[in-house]
């Protein structure tokens, strides 16, 4: 026998994945998802589905993920979160929401729960890592590892895509949505972690444009609508490991700027971003 779909999440939008092999809708069949063709893929014991046809990058290592849900579950985004709920609701996207590039899930759980009544939803990364860190945690949601460039989901799925600090990939959100669906994308502002750029940083990578992000949006999406998000939060000596390896931005920094951070006894950060909502060009 072999193991149950182990989430509700999954149980609810399982009718909603397809199959990466021949992009025929998959059914659970007793631990596993399997479409008519025969193409079958284990359920993992933490209840998501691997979905990925080619070898992940291993960019986003278990550090990082388990700080930014560190961060996440501080605050860090719960104002961005409750601008991006109410930005959604102005456009009544009904239907199934899909987070593309979910990560470890922090972002999609907290806008489902803001919502009057959560809607079927769904998350996709390109990170085993991420999806079952995600799937451990928020179990009334499905979790999918897969390819953003050839999302494993059924054409018009969804209501509402979420893309929050993540690459996008609009043609495929345009497949992905329902005629009147909408996409919400999340756009670093210029003073997007300022601070943090600043204590890493002595060159032009302390500065960050917004612009090129949001033309690239608008050459797809038609928007509809943006709400700008800014605000500070004071971030404690407990925390300040996690901010430094929650981002890229650590990566390349210096050793000795992110010791002399993680010393000192907290610091404010800057949340700025604008959220984008639009509908795909071209009658979608």
């Amino acid at each position: 026998m072999g193991r149950p779909v182990t989430t509700p999440g999954l149980e609810r939008a399982s009718a909603l994945l397809a199959c990466p092999v021949c992009a025929g809708g998959l059914s659970a069949d007793s631990g596993s998802l399997r479409c008519e063709k025969g193409h079958s893929f284990d359920i993992s014991r933490q209840g998501y589905v691997n979905l990925l046809m080619s070898k992940p990058p291993d960019d986003y290592g278990k550090a990082m993920l388990s700080a930014r849900r560190e961060l996440a579950l501080a605050g860090l985004w719960d104002g961005a979160l409750d601008s991006a709920a109410e930005l959604a609701g102005r456009f009544c996207a009904d239907g199934p929401v899909l987070d593309a590039g979910c990560g470890e899930g922090s972002h999609l759980s907290g806008f489902v729960g803001r919502l009057k009544a959560p809607p079927v939803s769904a998350g996709l990364d390109i990170s085993r890592d991420a999806v079952s860190l995600a799937a451990s945690a928020y179990r009334d949601i499905c979790w999918a590892v897969g390819d953003l460039s050839r999302a494993p989901f059924l054409a018009g799925s969804f209501g509402l895509v979420l893309n929050i600090l993540s690459p996008a990939r609009y043609r495929e959100f345009a497949r992905l949505l329902a005629p009147a669906g909408v996409l919400v994308k999340a756009v670093p502002g210029r003073d997007y972690l300022r601070e943090l750029r600043e204590a890493f940083f002595e060159d032009s990578r302390r500065e960050y444009s917004p612009g090129k992000a949001a033309a690239r949006f608008e050459e797809s999406f038609e928007l509809i609508g943006s709400i700008d998000v800014n605000y500070k939060l004071r971030i404690g000596r407990p925390l300040l490991p996690a901010l430094t390896e929650m981002t890229p931005l650590g990566w390349n920094a210096d050793p000795q700027r992110k010791r002399a951070l993680s010393e000192t006894d907290g610091m404010e950060v800057t949340v700025d971003m604008r959220l984008l909502a639009g509908r795909a060009r071209g009658g979608h």
